[in-house]
């Protein structure tokens, strides 16, 4: 007869990942027009969230954009809203080196645009330098942020910028005179479209030669 055995606690097996799920992909837009704020925020706490604008973006009518209202006093007083999806990840397996959008001044106070990207461990933070001034009354405007060394300052924390673009949890954009985390207090109306993450103009170059040399070697 078969001697049965005593229970055993198994081990269990970890299914889920520690390391994040990099969500950041080269050539990503967020436009808007599926009718959402894509995930873009104030936090919890603000009482003039980001909304979704059913028209008016930079192609005009029923082109979707992203509003973002801040006070100057209190909660929602910054010019500042965050992303933790699709804009988290490893920037630098991605290939990303700079940010590009179409963003306009719908206030009456001059704005000092910036994106600013924070590590998992919040101990390291670095934002675009120098800012992109939109003044009151210009109209849609492409704008771009170099997310390069040459590029970014390191505003809070500790390590290098290279170490953050292999992790970063959050993008941040804010308006602040100054290279700033935290944005300025400001009353003011943003409009934000076509966000795109990019590759710098010299990866873009490198891989157009790159594909010209492989045509011809193709024709020969």
């Amino acid at each position: 007869m078969a001697v049965k055995q005593p229970f055993r606690w198994a081990t269990p097996v970890i299914l889920a990942s520690a390391t994040p799920v990099w969500a950041i992909a080269l050539n990503q837009v967020d436009t808007f027009q599926n009718g959402t704020v894509m995930g873009w925020s104030e936090g919890a706490a603000s009482p003039n969230p980001p909304t979704n604008v059913a028209t008016g973006g930079p192609a005009g009518a029923g082109d979707r954009f992203l509003r973002n209202v801040s006070s100057g006093f209190g909660s929602g007083g910054k010019m500042v809203m965050f992303n933790r999806g699709q804009w988290s990840g490893h920037y630098a397996a991605a290939g990303v080196n700079r940010i590009e959008a179409d963003m306009i001044n719908l206030g009456s106070t001059t704005l000092y645009m910036r994106i600013a990207l924070s590590d998992y461990d919040e101990s390291n933070r670095y934002a675009t330098d120098p800012a992109v001034v939109l003044s009151p009354g210009g109209g849609w405007k492409h704008v771009v942020f170099d997310l390069t060394e040459e590029g970014m300052t390191q505003v809070e924390g500790f390590g290098t910028l290279a170490g953050l673009l292999t992790g970063v949890s959050e993008m941040r954009i804010l308006s602040s005179q100054f290279p700033s985390w935290r944005g300025d207090d400001v009353a003011a109306t943003l409009g934000v479209d076509n966000i795109t993450a990019l590759p710098e103009p010299a990866s873009l170059l490198l891989a157009a030669l790159g594909g010209a040399g492989s045509a011809r070697r193709r024709r020969i």
